[in-house]
């Protein structure tokens, strides 16, 4: 009797396979949980992106993602203790902030500085579990006599939920 020949696997399975076993390695199961509603965000202000693991566990040596409709590039990513911008969206670049000081904890917020349009939508926070947030952009509006409206820092990118 012959001896059944190894499966054989694809470089990208075989990475998912590896992540995914190190993922289950993790000593305790946990979650990534994110808000239950929107993220109301105006033009031009500063927002916090909130995520934690449920229950709180140190996220110092995780790796934390966050991003919009691709893993890469990313919104923002924090592998080995440091920001990796090289893995992240040049229009993000300098314009995001991880807030580290709560990660001992499982705190995993993003603050996106001079919020525009383009950003209303979905964005995922990952790190082996995922949550996902939805922000949505407004802007104000001054209405002036004889009817006319002016916008403040606001052009409309359209999009379906």
């Amino acid at each position: 009797m012959e001896p059944a020949a190894a499966p054989h696997f694809s470089l990208p399975a075989s990475l998912l396979l590896l992540l995914l076993s190190l993922c289950a390695l993790v000593s305790a199961p946990f979650t990534v949980v994110g808000p239950a509603s929107p993220i109301l965000a105006m033009v031009g202000e500063n927002t916090t992106l909130h995520c934690h693991l449920s229950p709180e566990k140190n996220a110092e040596d995780m790796e934390v993602q966050w991003f919009r409709s691709q893993f890469f590039p990313a919104v923002f990513v924090y592998k080995g203790g440091r920001e990796r911008t090289e893995e992240q969206m040049e229009e993000y670049r300098g314009r995001v902030t991880f807030v580290s000081k709560g990660i001992s904890r499982g705190s995993m917020a993003l603050v996106v500085h001079n919020v525009t349009a383009q950003e209303n939508g979905i964005y995922r926070c990952r790190s082996c579990d995922e949550a996902i947030l939805r922000l949505v952009v407004a802007a104000c509006l001054e209405a002036e006599a004889g009817g006319l409206f002016e916008s403040r820092n606001f052009r409309p990118a359209w999009a379906t939920w």
